[in-house]
């Protein structure tokens, strides 16, 4: 067998990263027969796509590895989760929220969820050692900045 490219920390990115990404899906699935603004809905499906593409990749990265997925990663069930993501409470709020409270919310929630995931591919970064899983951070860090601007000006532009 090849020897190994990747480490715990590539590990534990990847499992961490699945359910943030899956639960950013989740949060991007609320749009639909909501209405927001062009942008937002669109900034939503953005999201979809890009992250539901980066699941399967990292599902991918999991299976070549033979780890299995980690049921629990990312949810530790209380407040305290930290990387941005969000407590069944708080999606139990967003989804019963309407219009522009709804909107204003979802960006609110996303920004803190993309401003975690940065981090955690930060933290893959500084101590990962497989090649395509810092491909895949770096991307992430650059597409989830530029998104972290549109979200603070469609919140500026909502009042928010």
């Amino acid at each position: 067998a090849p020897e190994a490219t990747w480490n715990d920390a590539d590990v534990a990115f990847v499992q961490g990263m699945i359910p943030h990404h899956e639960q950013a899906v989740e949060m991007s699935d609320m749009m639909t027969g909501r209405t927001v603004s062009n942008s937002t809905a669109a900034l939503a499906e953005q999201i979809r796509a890009a992250q539901t593409t980066e699941v399967a990749l990292m599902l991918g990265f999991l299976a070549e590895w033979g780890v299995e997925l980690d049921p629990h990663a990312g949810h530790s069930g209380d407040h305290s989760m930290g990387e941005g993501m969000m407590s069944d409470e708080q999606l139990d709020e967003l989804e019963s929220a309407g219009g522009v409270d709804f909107e204003r919310m979802w960006l609110t929630m996303m920004l803190e969820h993309h401003q975690g995931a940065v981090a955690m591919a930060n933290t893959v970064l500084s101590g990962g050692s497989d090649p395509r899983v810092r491909t895949l951070a770096e991307g992430i860090v650059a597409a989830q900045q530029a998104e972290i601007a549109q979200i603070e000006a469609l919140l500026a532009s909502l009042g928010g």
